[in-house]
């Protein structure tokens, strides 16, 4: 999670939902066109070596240790050096990394190393880093951002020469295809990380993973540069950049100027104000499937958003498709419920389940005269509402924010607004009741679901996942018990059915006002492709396919 959209979806097949990959300048000559749609994997491969490249990324890490890597920024980065037991693959399907994972019952999972594989000081992995990295996020000690990731795992231990086996408390669906895969599961090795201590992560430190590319150095303020295993243990991976630097430029003119000039070869845009400048340089610009979702979300504080009639009024006149329009260059989609259709997954009964239940709710037309109705019934009241809004990722936070205060006070309601810088957001935003002594009403955000299931969305609100984004704590009887047979369910199309019946309360209640979801959106240099166009940067070794091209 990290602290933010077009008309109507269109039904899509799955076939044309990984086939929505649209190269936005420099295709076939043309520029700023969107008639030429690729497939992901149709993205040009890196077909040169290249001696270094540097990329931007909007912020600086606060640490490199991959549990603590809870960002766009800091995940785009550390995905390249330390690797999960499954990892996300580009078209958004999920496959065996590190090891092959067995499930031997509804709450047992096997994995079993594949031989060879090293870490980059030449030591092997062995199922004791793997025990040690996954059970820091068991240890309340260790304070992991993933610990609630981790609500239904009762054990994690040594089961053979190189075997590992997580022990679940109870089923949980989205064990081997979500938790698994994301940072807080990547595999460190256990000896260098108890000599460094506290340092782990650290500038001066760094880590010791398995990946395509090892730590090289971090000048703080800087940049953080990454250089290439030399020695990686899968060979059918190519890396062709021997040395990849990431940039920090939190400023979203100097992102542009960096890429315009050739400073920078390339970005995954988070602010995409920055597109226009972008689309007559020489490189090119691809939309890609996204699964990252923009909500406002109230707190525990108490006050008119505690009121669900004030909730209501404010979605009815939130401009959703000018947000997508005026903020993010049309890189987006307007949302109805929590998830857009690049999470319903490539399973066609599945994506007919959800599609029914997303065609139910009102459209994104404003509605200014039913939400003052709302107001008035609430009371109209007039007490500060308070919405914070991160500083991190670009000016666009800002015009998205002040976008939603202006709908606010269209209906009466004082809004006013609060910057948070990365520092104090990242700490914000894994307490709910440090928001609320804030003085915090309602929060802008953005959110990740870690594959495609919505279902990893709306578990936030089941009690039972005891995760800290549920930021007003909100519950519903009938809404958790849906959400728990959910949770155990491993059939794809009744977890559907579970979750669009969760959905229906919870869009009622909004706990979470949705906004708008947002495509991956990818710049490459002239003469540098093979990053894919696609949301698994944050959770898979992207950097390892960019290259030159001829």
């Amino acid at each position: 999670m990290s602290i933010g959209l077009r008309a109507r979806p269109q039904v899509r097949t799955a076939a044309a939902m990984t086939a929505m990959l649209v190269c936005l300048s420099g295709c076939g000559g043309s520029t700023g066109s969107t008639d030429a749609a690729l497939r992901p994997s149709e993205v040009p491969k890196a077909t040169t070596t290249l001696p270094a490249a540097t990329w931007i990324v909007e912020a600086e890490p606060s640490t490199l240790d991959p549990i603590f890597d809870f960002g766009y920024y800091d995940n785009t980065i550390i995905a390249n050096m330390c690797e999960p037991l499954v990892r996300l693959n580009g078209d958004l399907s999920t496959s065996d990394w590190l090891a092959k994972s067995t499930m031997v019952n509804p709450t047992t999972w096997t994995y079993d190393l594949k031989p060879g594989i090293t870490f980059w000081d030449g030591s092997p992995l062995t199922p004791e880093d793997v025990v040690y990295s996954l059970g820091r996020n068991l240890d309340e000690g260790v304070g992991s951002y993933f610990s609630s990731y981790y609500g239904r795992v009762k054990d994690v231990k040594q089961t053979g020469p190189s075997q590992v086996t997580v022990i679940l408390k109870e089923p949980d669906a989205l064990w081997n295809t979500s938790t698994i895969l994301t940072s807080g599961s990547y595999i460190v090795s256990k000896k260098f990380a108890e000599a460094a201590g506290k340092n782990f992560g650290a500038p001066g430190t760094g880590v010791m993973c398995t990946g395509p590319y090892k730590f090289g150095r971090w000048t703080s303020g800087d940049s953080i540069t990454m250089e290439k295993n030399s020695n990686y243990w899968n060979h059918e991976v190519d890396v062709k950049t021997d040395k990849f630097k990431f940039v920090f430029l939190t400023d979203s003119a100097a992102q542009a100027n960096a890429l315009a000039t050739g400073q920078a070869q390339g970005m995954y845009v988070r602010d995409q104000t920055i597109i226009p400048r972008l689309q007559n340089t020489g490189g090119k610009l691809y939309y890609g499937p996204g699964l990252t979702y923009y909500f406002i979300a109230p707190t525990l504080k108490k006050g008119p958003m505690s009121n669900v009639k004030i909730r209501q009024a404010l979605s009815k006149v939130v401009d959703r498709a000018g947000i997508v329009k005026s903020i993010f260059s049309s890189a987006g989609t307007p949302l109805r419920t929590l998830v857009g259709e690049d999470a319903w997954g490539p399973n066609e009964d599945v994506r007919k389940v959800f599609q029914t239940a997303y065609d139910s709710y009102p459209d994104e037309t404003v509605d200014v005269e039913g939400a003052k109705q709302l107001v008035k019934e609430a009371g109209s009241p007039t007490e500060k509402v308070v919405v914070a809004y991160p500083t991190e990722g670009g000016a666009y936070q800002l015009k998205l924010a002040s976008v939603i205060q202006d709908a606010a006070r269209s209906i009466g309601l004082n809004v006013e607004l609060k910057p948070l810088s990365p520092a104090v957001a990242a700490q914000l935003y894994q307490d709910p009741d440090a928001m609320a002594a804030a003085d915090i009403d309602m929060i802008s955000l953005s959110f990740n679901v870690n594959n495609a299931d919505p279902f990893g969305m709306y578990q936030l609100f089941d009690p039972a996942a005891k995760g800290v984004d549920n930021y007003s704590r909100w519950e519903d009887p009938d809404a958790t018990r849906y959400l728990a047979e959910a949770a155990g369910t491993y059939d794809p199309v009744e977890r559907a059915k579970l979750t669009v019946a969760a959905e229906k309360i919870i869009m009622n209640a909004l706990p979470f006002i949705p906004v708008m979801s947002v495509n991956a959106v990818l710049y490459m240099g002239p003469g540098v492709t093979g990053a894919p166009a696609s949301f698994s940067q944050i959770w898979s070794a992207w950097a390892a396919d960019v290259g030159g091209s001829k």
